[in-house]
C-alpha cells in the first residue's frame, strides 16, 4: 500500500532495473555485468540493522550496492551547491549504510525520469559512516530499545510510547540496556 511516493517507486522499479541492467551490460558487457535482488540483508554482528538493497551488481570481479529511485515529480536530483554530489542527503545516508552494513566499497545511485535516467557510482565513505552510527547506536541503545522494553512491559501510559519523558535513559551500554531510570 504505502503512500503515494512508495506506491510509485514499487510501480516503476521493475522498469528501472531492466533499463539500468540492460544500460549496464551494453557498456560493460554481457559476461562481466551482472546484477542481483538479494532482498533483506541482517547485519551479521548487530542483528537489529538490516538493508534491503535494490540490487547487487558485479562488474569485473567487484561487487557494489545498487540503489534506484523514481522522483515523483520526474525531475533529477540537482545540487544544492554547485559542484556538490547529485544526491539528497537522505540518499547519501541510506547508501552509506547500505555500503557498511553489506560491506560493499561504492554504489551505483540511479535516478530514472519518464524523459531520462542517470546513473552515478558513489564511493564509500567512512568518515561519514562513522560520524552516522556515532549517532546511530546511542539512538538505538539509550532511546529506541528502552522505549521498547518499557512498552512491552506494560510500564508506560497508553500513548506514551513516543515520550520522551518516559524513555530517557542515561548512558547505556549494551549490557545495561534495561537499566531505565524511570522504572527502577
Amino acid at each position: 500500500n504505502g503512500n503515494e511516493y512508495t506506491r510509485h517507486g514499487t510501480y516503476t522499479e521493475p522498469l528501472i532495473e531492466q533499463v539500468y541492467i540492460n544500460a549496464s551490460r551494453k557498456t560493460h558487457g554481457d559476461e562481466t555485468f551482472k546484477c542481483e535482488f538479494p532482498g533483506l540483508t541482517v547485519h551479521p554482528v548487530w542483528g537489529m540493522f538490516a538493508y534491503s538493497p535494490d540490487g547487487e551488481a558485479t562488474q569485473e570481479g567487484q561487487k557494489f550496492l545498487v540503489e534506484f529511485k523514481a522522483p515523483v515529480r520526474d525531475a533529477l536530483y540537482k545540487p544544492k551547491i554547485a559542484g556538490e554530489a547529485n544526491i539528497p542527503a537522505y540518499y547519501r545516508s541510506q547508501i552509506q549504510f547500505g555500503m557498511w552494513l553489506l560491506d560493499l566499497p561504492c554504489c551505483d545511485f540511479t535516478v530514472y525520469t519518464k524523459s531520462s535516467m542517470r546513473t552515478e557510482r558513489y564511493a564509500r565513505d567512512d568518515t561519514y559512516i562513522e560520524w552516522m552510527l556515532g549517532k546511530i547506536f546511542p539512538f538505538y541503545f539509550n532511546r529506541y530499545l528502552p522505549c521498547l522494553v518499557a512498552k512491552e512491559q506494560g510500564w508506560l501510559p497508553e500513548g506514551a510510547f513516543n515520550a520522551e519523558e518516559y524513555c530517557v535513559v542515561e548512558k547505556v551500554t549494551p549490557r545495561d540496556y534495561l537499566n531505565l531510570k524511570k522504572f527502577q
